[in-house]
């Protein structure tokens, strides 16, 4: 396996790491936390998804800091079996790409089923946010 150079862009004479796919994610633990733009940014600062945030700001504290991006990717990393659909950047996840092996994500894949039941999806092989949400 080749491992490629760490990418930084100058930010404002602030030189950051980039994170454009999932090989960049699984090694933003290698940085030091000196090194990141911010070791804890405050969740109103952040564009995203607010019950993204709510899930990777456990105890509330309107920050987000950098060992909880490690846990929050830790925890995605684990439940799938391809990396490969976070670059398509889709609000809809195809249930094979649940890594079945071992039981969070046999846990992941029944809630997901458990979903598509309870909201009647047109497709049993894909689950939607806005079903996720909805139900």
């Amino acid at each position: 396996m080749t491992v490629s150079k760490m990418r930084f862009r100058n930010y404002d004479g602030i030189h950051q790491f980039v994170v454009a796919n999932a090989d960049d994610l699984d090694r933003i633990d290698e940085l030091d936390p000196a090194r990141w733009a911010a070791t804890s940014a405050p969740t109103t600062d952040l564009h995203t998804d607010a019950a993204f945030l709510a899930r990777i700001d456990p105890d509330d504290t309107k920050r987000v800091r950098h060992h909880q991006l490690i846990a929050a990717r830790d925890w995605l990393f684990a439940r799938l079996a391809s990396r490969d659909i976070l670059a398509k950047k889709v609000d809809v996840l195809p249930l094979d790409v649940i890594d079945t092996k071992a039981d969070t994500g046999k846990a992941l894949k029944a809630a997901a089923e458990r979903v598509n039941r309870e909201q009647k999806a047109a497709d049993a092989t894909k689950i939607s946010l806005a079903d996720v949400r909805a139900f």
